[in-house]
């Protein structure tokens, strides 16, 4: 497996490396095996092979049926972490015989999520992509047991696929709640906000109404008379 790191110069990509875009697939294990052993994979595999049949061994999860075949996993050392294994398969409860020789490396417990998978050609093996951060900096490995683990992943995509419509589901009706609250809260301060100029309005009516109350009692005072001003008499005349 290779990636195309030829775009990390140009705009976008970076981003395309972070995604795992443009990812290109080498469906070849020589450059581990050179790793691994120091030699041309090409002038040992069959001594490695032929080793891990001899002297290697199984477990039961190694061992599955599918679609009326039968595989086997077999590896050698039985004791390391990093062991070499043959994939056997054949017709159930005939012969089997050697599919590929992989280098096998013992996992450890993880909570990451699966996200996409490569097959091989051939079906059996697989690139499987994993990550923390849905999108974000994929972690390709290679899956030698990718023919029976192939439903999990399904099953495991299919439910992320589900948790991700049903997160997807939540948030629009959060946010229809939430556009419900603001047209709510719209339609209040709106209401509000006519009641505050119907008020102004009621106010500004009852000052005119208490000026002309005060207008009227100014021009009544005005007809009093004056304090200790004598009483005027009154006249009359007789016949």
């Amino acid at each position: 497996m290779r990636e195309d790191t030829a775009n990390a110069s140009v705009p976008g990509g970076a981003e395309e490396l972070l995604t795992g875009k443009n990812r290109i697939h080498f469906e070849g294990l020589g450059d581990a095996w050179g790793a691994l052993t120091g030699r041309d994979p090409a002038a040992i595999m069959s001594q490695i092979a032929g080793t891990v049949l001899h002297a290697g061994g199984t477990r039961p999860v190694w061992q599955w049926r599918r679609d009326g075949r039968e595989y086997v996993l077999m590896a050698w050392p039985q004791d390391q972490p990093a062991r070499a294994a043959v994939l056997m398969a054949g017709e159930t409860g005939g012969k089997l015989s050697p599919v590929t020789v992989v280098p096998l490396l013992d996992g450890l417990p993880n909570d990451l999520t699966v996200e996409e998978s490569h097959p091989w050609e051939r079906g059996h093996l697989a690139n499987v992509s994993v990550s923390m951060i849905e999108g974000k900096n994929p972690l390709w490995f290679f899956n030698p047991l990718y023919c029976r683990d192939i439903e999990a992943l399904r099953e495991e995509r299919d439910l992320a696929v589900r948790e991700l419509a049903s997160v997807k589901t939540a948030l629009d009706e959060r946010e229809i709640e939430l556009l419900q609250m603001d047209e709510e809260m719209q339609r209040e301060i709106a209401r509000f906000e006519d009641e505050r100029k119907m008020l102004q309005q009621e106010r500004g009516e009852a000052e005119e109404r208490l000026e002309k109350l005060a207008s009227r009692v100014r021009e009544l005072v005005s007809f009093l008379p004056e304090s200790g001003a004598a009483p005027v008499a009154a006249s009359y005349s007789e016949d």
